[in-house]
């Protein structure tokens, strides 16, 4: 018999978002009569295409049992259904010449340009279960896992910003205005799917021959896709107040590559008068290979200041003036193995597998990375608030898949018991290669707070931080081998 899940859809493509705004926009108020704030999530201008994610594909599952007087017999091939592929995000522009823009709540950024590619759907896991009891018995099958969907491309990104932008406030001695970015412009490309999984399970019982034989192989895991390019182009004065609250952040990121899928396999012989023998093999799905992210430019002449000192306490943690960053997606893990095999009989018994952990896949490669500065000043006060950031980072390649093999055989008659096996862990990735990273930059930074000749906040908090880094290749999966084999006398 052959069972096979379905194939998942596709997402749908998402189309260009373009906004371009000349008045004045606040979002949130204060209640004069209650005392209470409004406005969190209130964004002042949020521009977004999301490409949508494949569909999972269809498990799989097949339960079969043969029972016979002179022969029992199971045989199939199992399938999982391959996950859907994501689609492609359009591209996102926003260009404001208002006066200002201002907002008052939590998680409430000023401009948010954002093109996300969907992410690839998950295979479908296969599982078969299979048992045959007679005077001579046979277990057969090859049980495969879906593959991951491919995750979707992202578009460019493109900010133009000529306003005054303030996020947070406070009010009764509280501050509002964490998670409230400046402008926060990023390009995402959508990640792969993850292989499915592919579980076997078998027992052959019978007063002759007993044997199972199967081949197991998880599956593929989805290719991550790429990010586009971000641009933002300010010439505005921004403050922000709250934590988690950089001026300008502007990403671009590779899809991250699916994982494989694992597999499991475990079987059963036994005979009262003949021989028993397990045969497998099983071998990890590979992982898919992450997206290479786009170039990153900041170009900025509004003065920059992040983080405030406010009843005796200092906000602004993790809140960079200008950060710019572009990430290569990281190589999926290979799928794991685990194998294990129990055979007893009168006469020869024999277990025999092969198990493989799959190939960790290789990263994908970061863009370039530009910051031309030319404000009269940033200011930072948290900690981790660096005045500018700029990095360019390589993907890291995905670990390879690891392998668990047990196996136990036993002969009561004057027969030979037999194990072997072999077992390889899986190829790590490669990891890939950082973009080039320039910065230019004209005026004054200043980070942290100091008080007297003591140091209140600032830790972390680079004035200028340019950073190209390559990728780490993924780890060789590791092999795990325990085997025991019992004779009367053979």
């Amino acid at each position: 018999s052959a069972t096979i899940g379905g194939k998942a859809g596709s997402g749908g493509t998402s189309g260009d978002v373009s906004i371009t705004n000349s008045a004045t926009i606040e979002t949130g108020s204060i209640n004069i009569e209650t005392q209470e704030l409004t406005g969190n999530y209130g964004y002042g201008i949020y521009a977004q295409s999301v490409g949508g994610g494949g569909g999972a594909g269809g498990s799989s599952l097949t339960a079969a049992v043969s029972g016979g007087g002179k022969a029992a017999v199971t045989a199939g091939v199992n399938i999982g259904g391959a996950g859907g592929s994501g689609n492609s995000a359009g591209s996102v522009y926003v260009k404001n010449t208002g006066v200002k823009i201002t907002t008052r709540g939590d998680f409430a950024t000023g401009i948010l340009a954002q093109s996300i590619g969907g992410g690839g759907g998950a295979g479908g896991t296969s599982l078969s279960l299979s048992g045959a009891a007679g005077s001579n018995a046979v277990s057969a099958g090859v049980n495969l896992g879906g593959s991951g969907g491919t995750g979707g491309t992202a578009s460019d990104v493109t900010v133009i910003n000529a306003a005054a932008i303030t996020t947070g406030t406070n009010l009764l001695d509280q501050l509002y205005g964490n998670n409230s970015y400046g402008i926060y412009a990023q390009s995402v490309g959508g990640g792969g799917g993850a292989g499915g999984e592919a579980i076997t399970g078998q027992v052959s019982l019978s007063k002759g021959v007993s044997a199972n034989v199967g081949v197991s192989l998880g599956g593929s895991g989805g290719s991550g896709n790429t990010g586009g390019n971000v641009s933002v182009s300010n010439t505005g004065n921004i403050q922000t107040i709250g934590n988690n609250s950089a001026a300008i952040y502007a990403q671009s990121l590779g899809g991250g590559g699916g994982s494989g899928g694992r597999v499991i396999n475990a079987q059963l012989a036994g005979s009262t008068g003949g021989p028993s023998v397990n045969a497998g093999a099983s071998v990890g799905g590979s992982g898919g290979t992450g997206g290479n992210s786009g170039n990153v430019t900041i170009t900025n002449s509004g003065t920059i200041t992040t983080g405030t000192l406010f009843d005796g306490e200092i906000y602004g943690d993790f809140a960079y003036g200008l950060f710019a960053q572009s990430v290569g997606g990281g190589g999926g893990a290979g799928g794991s193995t685990i194998n294990g095999q129990l055979g007893a009989s009168a006469k020869t018994s024999v277990s025999a597998g092969v198990s493989i952990g799959g190939s960790g896949a290789a990263g994908g490669s970061a863009g370039n990375v530009i910051v031309t500065n030319t404000a009269s000043s940033i200011r930072t006060y948290g900690d981790h608030a660096s005045g500018i950031v700029a990095q360019s980072i390589g993907g890291g390649g995905g670990s390879g898949g690891s392998t668990l093999n047990i196996q136990a055989t036993g002969s009561t008659g004057k027969s030979v018991s037999v194990g072997g096996s072999v077992s390889l862990g899986g190829e790590g990735g490669a990891g890939s290669s950082g973009g080039n990273v320039t910065v230019t930059s004209s005026g004054d930074i200043t980070t942290g707070v100091v008080d007297g000749n003591s140091v209140i906040s600032g830790d972390f908090a680079y004035g200028l931080l340019a950073q190209s880094v390559g990728g780490g290749g993924g780890t060789g999966g590791s092999t795990s081998n325990y085997s025991a084999t019992v004779s009367k006398s053979g």
